[in-house]
């Protein structure tokens, strides 16, 4: 971004046909790039815009806004060829899980299979990874297991970006929202901070965000402003 914003949209969870009726994460996000308005917007990677609106969706109304700084920064990570794409994605996901997997206990068994697929894909076997799932060795252990009965799982690219990486950033999001209660939104805005910054890094995005201060005030215009601890809706 361009400058300090002294207001900021106010996101709602959900998808809205239009911005009379609200506006979520990546809903703004394709204003501020100037597409159409939409919840998919092709400026952001889709793994990376499946994590947004997950997150947006699961912040309690009164923390949502802490989202709203992020926003300008996914877009220009969208538009990459497969391989880049499916890179992205496990970068993502990796993310989701070192964050989330050594605080959560119901779903650390998927979630460990979630981060061991990550690695394979980037053929990498990092510190960082191996310290999360130490965290949960039964969990650990049960990863791979799977993995050594299923060595070629999601090797496809298209498996990989269709399936497997959208459902563990859902399942990611889902868990701990569900069981951090109040630590949970601090978490999340980790998780989507960290993506943020990995999927940049890989596309090569620079430091500055290419939003100006007219873009950003017009969605304000557009969603309504969360300013001052007060929310104040507008007429588009």
């Amino acid at each position: 971004m361009t400058f300090v914003p002294d207001v900021m949209p106010m996101l709602s969870p959900g998808k809205h046909r239009s911005p009379r009726s609200g506006g979520c994460f990546m809903e703004i996000a394709s204003f501020l790039a100037g597409e159409r308005w939409s919840d998919h917007p092709r400026c952001t990677d889709p793994t990376l815009a499946e994590l947004g609106r997950c997150v947006n969706d699961v912040m309690p109304d009164d923390g949502r806004s802490r989202l709203a700084p992020m926003i300008p920064s996914v877009i220009g990570t969208g538009g990459r060829t497969r391989a880049e794409r499916t890179r992205i994605a496990a970068l993502v996901v990796r993310d989701c899980m070192l964050e989330a997997l050594p605080l959560v206990t119901g779903k650390a068994r998927p979630l460990a299979c979630a981060l061991l697929v990550a690695e394979r894909v980037l053929d990498e076997s990092t510190g960082e990874a191996t310290a999360a799932l130490a965290t949960q060795p039964n969990a650990w252990d049960f990863a791979r297991h799977c993995m050594g009965e299923n060595p070629s799982r999601w090797r496809d690219p298209r498996a990989y970006l269709s399936t497997a990486a959208p459902k563990a950033v859902r399942l990611t999001v889902r868990t701990v929202s569900e069981e951090l209660g109040a630590e949970a939104p601090d978490v999340l805005v980790a998780m989507l901070t960290r993506a943020i910054d990995s999927a940049r890094v890989a596309c090569g995005v620079g430091d500055g965000d290419d939003v100006s201060e007219q873009r950003w005030r017009r969605a304000c215009d557009l969603v309504g402003i969360k300013a001052d601890g007060d929310d104040h809706t507008r007429d588009a």
